[in-house]
């Protein structure tokens, strides 16, 4: 009790892994473009975007780009008893949502 876990996956994975995956497992081609900073501030804006939400969600942005989102760790088995699933996996259970 009183314990804070960090709950990821077995493994760490960038935008382009993750569009690789899900064109595997869907059958055709997704792909990941990066938005630069500010065209992703302006679009958020012209969609009546509150300044304060843009302004955190560009911070959140920034701490993914930089790495410090990666770390991987074995709390989910810790908690669970059994190890977590992979993206792949979870991609694979769920891909009727993205039909």
């Amino acid at each position: 009790m009183g314990k804070a876990y960090e709950l990821t996956g077995p493994a760490a994975l960038d935008n382009y892994e993750i569009a690789a995956i899900l064109s595997e497992v869907l059958g055709r081609e997704i792909t990941y473009t990066a938005v630069p900073d500010d065209a992703a501030r302006q679009a958020m804006l012209e969609m009546a975007s509150p300044e304060v939400m843009v302004d955190i969600l560009m911070g959140l942005n920034n701490i993914i780009r930089k790495g410090y989102t990666a770390a991987v760790t074995a709390d989910v088995e810790t908690v669970t008893g059994r190890p977590p699933r992979d993206f792949e996996a979870f991609a694979r259970n769920n891909a009727a949502a993205w039909q």
